[in-house]
């Protein structure tokens, strides 16, 4: 591309406008190539199904390591049971958990929380004594214990999201389901190891299905979202974001309308002044969903708008919010060579960075195969450098033709 560009400008010697413009065009096709090639992928770990997991979810930093689950593999004779692993920035990986058949729960579908001791916490979507998923909690020396098993119904079920812990020691989290109306709960575990229902959702304007994980401000009031209730334009609501104080009190900030605004939200993140900022993984322009702000006065304002196959992407998940940049992926879109069971090309996902005034960078577009694909989200370490998970790709005769997903990491200058 440059060497045609040189040739034009000779060829066009005799006019100074059109040399100009040629110049100015081969400068910024020489910078764009710069900038690509500050951006560097690599796969730092391959899972292989059993014994050390597959379908890998979020990624948590701390000390050094990288902490996760895998929702599938590991050792189980009966069920696919999932693993708690650790992995360090030059790939090198450690099952530190295997779940089993029985009470211990099964199939975490989360990112873990690590306290300063190195105890990890985090849930199962499945598992326990009632096989309503689980709370557990992990101790340094390999030792599990459940906290609390899930399936009473009232207590609900089937959590998808992990755990934050306030300066007492308690818990906090959400069920996709159960509850007294069915849509889900957001609980509180104590010190004590006694779980209470912190809020009950009922399906209507509040909101149904909390799924990612919540966040706490200083006053100790928390945020999160929900997939469903909310605006009735969509057939079982297009969802909330909501906060509770530190009551249980809810108040429902922004309720989707499926529009151009967004559905079906996703995790969100703050800034230091109160701006909240999450991903909608449908709706929008173009139904390939939306990077968002609702800031401290409730004005909701679209970013991005996510124009799917093949340039840009389409499902975005949650997003981290670094040195005033937005950073974050999607599970399709950016033109990779994957496809849905109808042979449909839908991409293998990309990562993607966004400034505040929602101008986006695809940093990374997967390929599926060794390079793995849909990507679930990003975490960082303590320098420029970030961290993801892809949940299927990699060793391609895992789970064949599919593969168990990876872990990789993206040198972003």
């Amino acid at each position: 591309m440059i060497d045609s560009t040189r040739k034009e400008l000779s060829k066009h010697g005799g006019n100074g406008w059109t040399r100009v413009a040629l110049r100015t065009l081969a400068i910024m096709l020489i910078l764009s190539s710069a900038s690509i090639a500050q951006t560097q992928f690599s796969v730092l770990y391959t899972f292989h199904g059993n014994p050390d997991g597959a379908l890998p979810t979020g990624l948590t930093y701390a000390s050094g390591m990288f902490y996760g689950t895998t929702t599938d593999g590991g050792k189980c004779t009966f069920l696919s049971c999932g693993t708690v692993y650790r992995v360090d920035t030059a790939g090198d990986e450690r099952v530190l958990y295997r779940f089993k058949e029985h009470g211990d729960g099964g199939n975490p579908n989360s990112g873990l929380l690590r306290d300063a001791d190195g105890t990890l916490y985090g849930t199962t979507y499945g598992g326990g004594t009632y096989h309503g998923g689980v709370v557990f909690r992990l101790e340094s020396t390999g030792k599990e214990t459940v906290l609390h098993n899930f399936g009473h119904a009232m207590d609900g079920a089937l959590p998808t999201a992990g755990v934050i812990r306030d300066e007492e020691g308690n818990l906090f989290g959400t069920t996709y389901d159960g509850g007294s109306h069915w849509d889900g709960t957001v609980f509180k575990v104590n010190s004590g190891d006694k779980e209470t229902i912190f809020y009950d959702f009922t399906g209507n304007a509040d909101g149904s299905g909390p799924i990612p994980t919540l966040i706490r401000d200083a006053e100790g009031n928390l945020y999160g979202s929900t997939h469903g209730g909310g605006n009735a334009s969509c057939e079982l609501g297009c969802g909330v974001l909501f906060k509770l104080d530190s009551t249980g009190r809810e108040t429902v900030l922004y309720s989707f309308t499926g529009g151009d605004d967004g559905d079906y939200p996703g995790g969100i993140v703050r800034d230091s002044a109160g701006n909240i900022y999450g991903a909608a993984t449908a709706g929008g322009c173009s139904g390939n969903g939306t990077v968002f702000r609702l800031d401290v006065k409730g004005n909701y304002k679209v970013l991005h708008c996510f124009a799917g196959e093949p340039k840009d992407g389409s499902g975005p998940g949650g997003l981290i919010l670094v040195g005033g940049e937005l950073y974050g992926t999607t599970i399709g879109g950016g033109g990779g060579d994957c496809y849905d069971d109808n042979h449909k090309k839908i991409g293998c996902g990309i990562a993607f960075r966004l400034d505040m005034n929602g101008n986006e960078r695809v940093l990374h577009r997967f390929t599926g195969g060794k390079g793995g694909s849909r990507p679930s989200g990003l975490a960082t370490d303590d320098g420029h450098d970030f961290y993801g998970t892809t949940g299927i790709g990699g060793d391609t005769t895992c789970k064949a033709p599919y593969g168990c997903g990876t872990v990789f990491r993206l040198s972003v200058k």
